[in-house]
């Protein structure tokens, strides 16, 4: 049975422009995904050294529960909007998540991360108590393709079709819909 090898919890977690970055290196997020049409949750740079989770914040607090496991975690099909999966050949031996916890991993490895995400659709200014909430799971898998397990959030469904976004308002990255229909097209 599969383990939970570290674990933490930051109900106070801080997000910037939309995402949390889980990063090989701290110091070079040079290509901090900005594409999440695949689940609108959770998506990888080319090069695999930054991972990252969209939020709905686009500044402020957040509830997370990261765990890095050593083989596939049970799914947790409790209360999530959202819950998808991708692979990503790590590039280093170091993991750094976007809250300023930093983790040994030992060697390079196919990782897949899981993400679950609720309290999506609350708007971006939240108080205590009802900040939007995620889980992030990571274990050593091979490669296999990305899966969206839950997508119930309106949120995520605008980060999939930004063409539907235009008449909801939303932002994401910062960027209103009709500026990212520019910039990105409806692909």
């Amino acid at each position: 049975m599969p383990e939970i090898v570290h674990s933490f919890r930051d109900d106070t977690a801080w997000v910037e422009a939309n995402t949390l970055e889980i990063a090989a290196d701290p110091d070079n997020l040079r290509q901090i995904p900005d594409e999440f049409r695949e689940n609108g949750l959770i998506a990888a740079s080319p090069d695999g050294a930054v991972v990252a989770v969209l939020c709905a914040t686009e500044a402020g607090r957040i509830e997370l529960c990261f765990e890095l496991w050593d083989g596939a975690p049970p799914l947790d099909a409790g209360a999530w909007q959202d819950i998808a999966e991708i692979s990503v050949d790590w590039p280093g031996v170091t993991m750094d998540v976007g809250t300023g916890h930093h983790l040994e991993l030992g060697r390079r490895s196919m990782l897949r991360f899981r993400a679950y995400a609720a309290r999506r659709d609350d708007g971006d200014v939240r108080g205590d108590g009802n900040r939007e909430r995620f889980l992030l799971q990571v274990w050593p898998q091979r490669r296999s393709r990305p899966e969206m397990l839950r997508a119930q959030s309106d949120f995520g469904q605008q980060a999939r079709s930004p063409r539907e976004a235009l008449s909801e308002g939303f932002t994401i990255h910062g960027m209103t819909p009709e500026q990212m229909m520019e910039e990105y097209g409806d692909r």
